[in-house]
């Protein structure tokens, strides 16, 4: 482009918002395979430490939020806590939940919610991540927790999808 004074300012303009475009998706490809290598690593144990859950769900949710906007979407919460402290990794947790969030949001339409649910029942912790998309056929839930694979229904506002996902 820099060669050439063949093209206007529009379209140099264009042309270089489909580089960064590529640059961006390559970019997140590759820090999603180098999570996903992080995650199969299996000589790396959970780092526990003393969090407090409220807290923790409410920086989540505020940490999401701008995620959400594009789409119109927000994050609804539902905590039901025996206890707000616990022993967690939050790295891992955080990562976990920015997935299942992110992957609600995709498969879901413009100005649906995300729902998620936090409870514990004794010294568990249970998360639920709930959209309002349209579900995952009956074919594709049989391969969905295979390593790299990807499914049949596609993000509804031309998000990327790497099938990468999150194996723990």
């Amino acid at each position: 482009m820099q060669m050439t004074d063949d093209l206007t300012k529009s379209e140099k303009e264009q042309y270089i918002g489909y580089i960064r475009n590529s640059v961006d998706q390559g970019n997140y490809l590759i820090n999603k395979l180098l999570e996903a290598q992080k995650v199969y690593d299996e000589t790396k144990l959970p780092f526990f430490e003393p969090t407090d859950l409220v807290k923790f769900i409410h920086d989540f949710r505020a940490a999401t939020n701008g995620q959400l906007l594009k789409k119109k979407q927000q994050l609804n919460l539902t905590v039901q806590l025996e206890s707000d402290q616990a022993l967690i990794d939050q790295q891992m947790l955080t990562r976990i939940l920015d997935n299942l969030v992110s992957n609600a949001s995709k498969f879901s339409d413009k100005g649906k919610s995300i729902h998620l649910q936090a409870w514990s029942t004794g010294q568990h912790l249970n998360f639920s991540v709930r959209d309002e998309g349209p579900g995952i056929s009956e074919n594709d839930q049989k391969k969905m927790f295979k390593k790299f694979q990807k499914l049949s229904a596609h993000p509804t506002d031309g998000e990327s999808s790497t099938g990468l996902g999150c194996r723990l």
